[in-house]
């Protein structure tokens, strides 16, 4: 099967994923439902290896590759804003007060979708990959306390990506 292929038979499932992140934006270290929701879907993954929480509202999982090499990590941000949500969409934030205006539902979407169709090209590259769900990046910076918690220390990424939409 072709990585397009893949791409379309994900898809309404990374939507899914999405809108149901929409719904239900917190704020920085208080991620209790968004990481349940993303715990949930991800150990539902083949071959996927979900970390106990190195802090609370983190999640952390580890794709292992066909053999040893690399690890390459990719970062999401899962909090939300204190701003009330005004995009009148069908999946509106379910949180008065509260809202993903800063696009961390699509970060988490697109995350979750490398992690479903990774999962199913294990054997097609050496190495790991690591997924990483990461609490409180808008208003409390809680990376240095996920890496100090050692959420990337084992393997030690050889690289480490992450992305933001405007």
């Amino acid at each position: 099967m072709d990585i397009d292929s893949l791409i379309n038979e994900i898809m309404p499932e990374v939507i899914d994923f999405r809108h149901t992140m929409h719904t239900i934006p917190e704020i920085a270290g208080k991620e209790f439902k968004t990481c349940r929701e993303i715990r949930k879907r991800l150990t539902k993954i083949s071959n996927l290896e979900v970390a106990d929480p190195f802090l609370e509202t983190d999640t952390v999982a580890i794709l292992n590759g066909a053999s040893a090499g690399k690890n390459v990590t990719l970062r999401t941000d899962i909090d939300a804003l204190a701003l009330e949500d005004l995009s009148g969409v069908p999946y509106i934030s379910q949180h008065p007060g509260f809202s993903h205006a800063c696009g961390h539902d699509a970060h988490m979407a697109m995350v979750y979708g490398a992690a479903l169709i990774l999962s199913r090209l294990t054997e097609k590259f050496s190495g790991s990959i690591r997924f990483v769900f990461q609490p409180g990046e808008e208003n409390v910076a809680m990376a240095k306390d996920l890496i100090e918690a050692g959420a990337i220390s084992n393997p030690v990424p050889d690289l480490v990506a992450a992305l933001h939409i405007v």
